[in-house]
């Protein structure tokens, strides 16, 4: 009698206990793919800029029609520098883009939006709260959800280093 009692508690520990581990193994099992699959994403497939303006030595400019893309700027004018191996910027761009112009192409050049600060900006207004009747409460808030003063600038310097690189066309963003 002893034994059957003993092979019920081990089976039905064995049922208890199977769904937690199962759901375990699972999980990291799940984990391991999504580590994989952020791996192979982060990794660039593309030719440095070097070597791209290296590449364009062997095509004719005459018989070749060259477009450059830009995009997700976000406002920023250079890279912040926070980590390791950011290159790029306005003044990098514009450096890109004399060097392919002086090899005699003339590229079309468009940028795919997000020229904006995006909306996660911790540059918002701080005012200091004055209000003294509700219609004042309503026009602080509005005051306080404007768009910063630099982040104005910065879009402004944006947009104003396009047209001296002479972009064609710009996909207007409105922050949506």
């Amino acid at each position: 009698m002893k034994k059957k009692h003993i092979l019920w508690i081990l089976l039905l520990t064995a049922v208890v206990a199977t769904p937690p581990i199962y759901q375990r193994l699972s999980e990291a099992h799940r984990l391991k793919q999504i580590k994989t699959i952020k791996h192979e994403a982060s990794q660039i497939n593309a030719v440095s800029l070097n070597n791209f303006l290296e590449q364009l030595k062997e095509v004719s400019p005459q018989e070749t029609l060259l477009v450059l893309y830009t995009g997700s700027t976000q406002g920023h004018l250079e890279p912040c520098g926070c980590f390791i191996g950011q290159s790029g910027g306005l003044p990098r761009r514009a450096t890109a883009i004399s060097s392919i112009r002086a090899q005699g192409f003339s590229p079309l050049l468009v940028d795919l939006g997000g020229i904006l600060p995006t909306k996660e900006s911790k540059m918002k207004e701080s005012v200091i709260s004055t209000a003294t009747s509700p219609s004042d409460a309503v026009a602080e808030t509005f005051r306080t959800n404007v768009v910063h003063p630099l982040d104005q600038l910065r879009t402004q310097k944006v947009l104003e280093s396009m047209r001296l690189l002479k972009y064609e066309a710009l996909v207007p963003d409105f922050g949506g």
